[in-house]
């Protein structure tokens, strides 16, 4: 049975899509070797990947590490990761592969990216600018 959203096209996901604001940044290696830390926030997120506005492009099939950072107050999603609240910093790492890229508006997250989360592990009780 498939979802109809109110454009009328069908709806493809596998998973139940959450709105779900969530800030982070990619990890990746420029090629002079350095670790580069791009800012990224998400629109949505399921259990099978999440959609962020970034400023740097990606290209469809491209391999990423994403750490996305999980406060105090976001309850639901501490819950069905059974995360307790004595866990007050905490990230998900996941390597995710991008499914979907798309120029969105102009400013500084002006590129929209679908991901498609591949693996994930919890870091707890990190200070989310040192994680990954």
């Amino acid at each position: 049975m498939h979802q109809f959203p109110p454009s009328g096209n069908i709806e493809r996901r596998k998973h139940l899509r959450l709105a779900l604001r969530l800030a982070g940044h990619i990890v990746r290696q420029s090629a002079a070797g350095q670790v580069e830390r791009i800012a990224m926030v998400t629109r949505d997120i399921s259990i099978g990947g999440f959609f962020a506005y970034c400023g740097e492009e990606f290209s469809h099939g491209q391999q990423l590490v994403c750490i996305l950072e999980v406060s105090a107050d976001q309850q639901p999603l501490r819950a069905s990761l059974q995360l307790s609240s004595l866990h007050a910093h905490l990230c998900l790492q996941c390597t995710v592969r991008v499914i979907r890229a798309e120029q969105h508006s102009e400013g500084p997250r002006k590129f929209g990216i679908g991901l498609e989360i591949e693996q994930y592990h919890v870091v707890r009780n990190v200070s989310p600018s040192t994680a990954g």
